[in-house]
């Protein structure tokens, strides 16, 4: 018999307002405290509209501390400029400028996953009514 942790078998349904209540418990502790608000903001909706699993807690993780360090490098670069002078006398961006950029495609990659834009929310309707619909899902679902 194979060693390692139990798999969790669960329905392939989509989840309701009681999923958010279990991804709120599934919530991080390491989380910044800007994230960890973030987290209690958009799961519920994100919960609401698409089947999570106690699986998508590191990604949501990654898009909460990607939202936070994005708004804190924002609000780091309030009244500075956007092109900054260096010890030797020579201009360049501003380093803030390039953190924004990274969190900025982080977010959005994570986003497409959980739905968070028109197109995404799409795609993950019909990816869930086909779902629905295929053999294998079938077969998941069948009771002995």
């Amino acid at each position: 018999m194979p060693k390692g942790r139990p798999v969790k078998t669960g329905s392939l349904a989509p989840r309701t307002e009681e999923a958010a209540v279990d991804m709120l418990s599934c919530k991080p502790h390491n989380l910044t405290h800007a994230a960890s608000e973030h987290w209690d903001r958009i799961v519920p909706l994100i919960a609401a509209q698409c089947g999570l699993k106690e699986l998508d807690a590191d990604a949501l993780a990654q898009y909460c501390e990607a939202f936070a360090m994005r708004g804190k490098a924002l609000k780091e670069m309030e009244g500075h400029t956007l092109v900054v002078e260096t010890t030797n006398g020579s201009l360049q961006r501003n380093p803030l400028l390039a953190i924004v950029a990274q969190q900025d495609a982080l977010i959005l990659k994570l986003s497409e996953r959980f739905g968070l834009d028109p197109a995404s929310r799409k795609r993950l309707e019909i990816a869930s009514s086909r779902a629905g619909k295929s053999a294998f899902t079938e077969f998941l679902n069948k009771k002995n």
